[in-house]
């Protein structure tokens, strides 16, 4: 049990005194705290025993703060990265923003043993005021992972995320935006259209093969940049996708499994690669996106140079002028034609690399058609006990 006392002392002549709570921890360690009040001594006192008997209590001294602990934190998804432990340097990048900006600037010099479900609430709320519903998911997943890494390290007995159902606002509904069938077909027809380009014929035939790779194959942005020749089968039509570019790690292999796959060529996608495999010199390997210096072009390029003026050229903007699409928008879209066609989950998420069909069911789920076997089934069980009307009753309500 805790206990609480007053100390007393004369310093420079002034008479002085604190409340002293001193009690043992589950390890067998003398501890002490000092509070100036008795009130503040008899509240830490009944936390300390409620925590102690829950088995959930961490003294003061035993503890960092969550900027210490974040440090480490990122110190070990850093490790991982080095390792291959299936963390790219893209997200460490992505956790460390996250933290810096944040995070540690609200609660960073608390310790973690200080730190309350109100003031996580307030940090999450404040997290909704200056970001999207989906980054704000991120930032409470991050959240998470530093307290669970605490929790690994013995700094922490329990994530006060989890444990009082401390989560984001919960999603609007909104769909994800998409070229939609006329913008598409004003796509195909600029980069097919040489006369609408004043620019040599690798970067035309560049920008047509990156519109045509991302609407039919589905293919990333990094799985784009990092195609090479000799993973691209003309006699079977097929692409092999085995690498993807990362503005941080480079080259490297899908972020899962499942990014590694075979990608059917359609027609579209034959002539460009045909085109731009004859204006190259008919290359046995290297990358298809090569830059003007004869290096592999760098994943911001896509985006800024041969993305952007291409949808520009199409008039995908807004009134401001800006273009209203992300290059990703192109693989949303080549998704939501495969669903149109009657492609099972299934077989998009094989095709699209999902590393399982859930995810593909959470972003695309409202894409996919109505099943109406849960209805038929409901009916044939009813068939069973009652007789089918010869002609159906009209309710009237």
């Amino acid at each position: 049990m805790a206990t609480v006392t007053k100390r007393e002392w004369t310093y420079k002549g002034e008479k002085k005194s604190a409340w002293i709570i001193r009690y043992t921890d589950r390890g067998g360690v003398r501890r002490q705290e000092t509070f100036e009040k008795k009130k503040e001594a008899d509240a830490r006192r009944q936390k300390i025993e409620a925590e102690i008997s829950g088995e959930v209590h961490v003294a003061q001294a035993a503890t960092i703060t969550f900027k210490e602990v974040a440090d480490l934190f990122l110190r070990e998804c850093d490790r991982r990265r080095l390792v291959k432990d299936g963390i790219g340097r893209a997200t460490v990048k992505n956790y460390e923003a996250f933290i810096r900006k944040h995070m540690c600037c609200e609660i960073g010099a608390t310790k973690l043993t200080q730190i309350s479900p109100q003031m996580l609430r307030d940090l999450v709320n404040g997290f909704s005021v200056r970001m999207k519903r989906n980054t704000v998911q991120r930032a409470v997943t991050v959240l998470g992972l530093v307290l669970d890494f605490a929790i690994s390290r013995d700094l922490l007995k329990r994530n006060l995320m989890r444990d009082h159902k401390i989560r984001a606002p919960a999603p609007t509904g909104e769909r994800i935006a998409v070229p939609s069938i006329e913008e598409i077909r004003r796509l195909l027809s600029v980069v097919s259209e040489p006369r609408l380009f004043k620019e040599r014929t690798k970067t035309r035939l560049h920008k047509r093969a990156l519109v045509a790779l991302a609407i039919f194959c589905g293919l990333r942005r990094g799985e784009i940049n990092a195609l090479k020749w000799e993973n691209i089968d003309f006699a079977m039509g097929r692409i092999h996708v085995k690498l993807s570019n990362s503005q941080y790690d480079g080259v490297k292999l899908p972020k899962s499994t499942a990014g590694i796959r075979v990608v059917p060529i359609t027609l579209p996608v034959l002539d460009v690669l045909l085109e731009l495999h004859k204006f190259a010199g008919n290359p046995s390997h290297g990358f298809l996106f090569m830059s003007k210096y004869g290096g592999l072009m760098k994943p911001s390029q896509f985006s800024e140079g041969l993305w952007k003026p291409v949808a520009r050229e199409a008039g995908l903007c807004d009134e401001d002028g800006k273009v209203k699409y992300h290059l990703h928008s192109l693989r949303h879209a080549a998704v939501s034609l495969l669903i149109a066609e009657g492609l099972s989950p299934l077989h998009v998420k094989t095709m699209i690399g999902h590393a399982d069909i859930a995810t593909t069911l959470n972003v695309y789920g409202h894409l996919f058609p109505e099943d109406e076997s849960v209805k038929t089934s409901a009916e044939g069980v009813a068939a069973r006990f009652y007789a089918a009307p010869k002609q159906q009753r009209i309710i009237t309500i």
